[in-house]
């Protein structure tokens, strides 16, 4: 069985929402990840068309002008939660389904993300969390390059969360077992990204047990034998897939 994710990066909707959520429902994915997502009227309609065709949404508590992260399942959300008590939940949502922990990220720009990628990397490097999806405003300064000579801060921490078990030639990663059947596929189309992976298996019941909605997920079993793919992307948003299955 397969598991099919989409993230698109809307730019908070506006007047295209409407055909933005058209697109998305479009990719008939299993999870979506929404990045510059608003909590507003905007919002609001795009969260009920989603739920109307069949998925279950979760996004935190943010101002309705401000930017985060829409995460859409089709399988039930058990929980939610942000993804630090150290860190704004705007940026870093997570939730929990069939026992997979998925991180949806908008990470901010400049120097801000920098908190924000050394998070990842110390969750991915110690298998508590196994998707991280969205935007990271982050490139490779060698492969993504702007005509205006503007260079990416922080470029060093892809590479970083490479070294956690990941390798890369643009901006789509997955790592699972070795042990996991079948591939992933992935398409980068226009500003979004899709790609079907196998479906992770359900985890120990001590690693589900209940959380309430503001405290950190669990810490995840530690997991053995990854190997690693990874495809192109193009510049701002990427989606990395850690650990799909096991």
């Amino acid at each position: 069985m397969t598991l099919r994710i989409a993230t698109l990066n809307i730019r908070h909707g506006g007047k295209n929402a409407d055909a933005l959520t058209t697109r998305l429902l479009g990719y008939d994915a299993d999870l979506l990840v929404v990045t510059e997502f608003r909590a507003n009227d905007t919002g609001a309609r795009l969260v009920t068309r989603l739920e109307r065709a069949g998925y279950e949404t979760s996004h935190p508590l943010a101002d309705p002008k401000q930017n985060t992260v829409l995460i859409a399942s089709r399988t039930p959300i058990d929980r939610a939660s942000r993804f630090t008590r150290d860190l704004p939940g705007h940026h870093l949502w997570c939730v929990e389904f069939d026992g997979t922990i998925v991180a949806g990220v908008y990470l901010p720009q400049a120097h801000a993300k920098l908190p924000y990628w050394e998070a990842l990397i110390d969750r991915a490097r110690r298998s508590e969390v196994d998707l991280l999806i969205g935007d990271f405003n982050t490139g490779n300064n060698d492969l993504d390059k702007d005509p205006k000579g503007a260079r990416f801060i922080g470029p060093e921490m892809p590479g970083r969360l490479i070294a956690s078990g990941t390798s890369t030639c643009g901006g789509l990663c997955i790592r699972r077992s070795v042990s996991t059947r079948g591939s992933a596929a992935p398409v980068t189309t226009g500003s979004a990204s899709t790609t079907s992976s196998p479906r992770p298996s359900s985890r120990d019941a001590s690693a589900a047990a209940s959380s309430t909605m503001r405290r950190d997920l669990p810490a995840r079993p530690t997991t053995q034998g990854w190997s690693c793919c990874w495809t192109s992307t193009r510049l701002w948003t990427a989606m990395w897939l850690i650990g799909c299955a096991r």
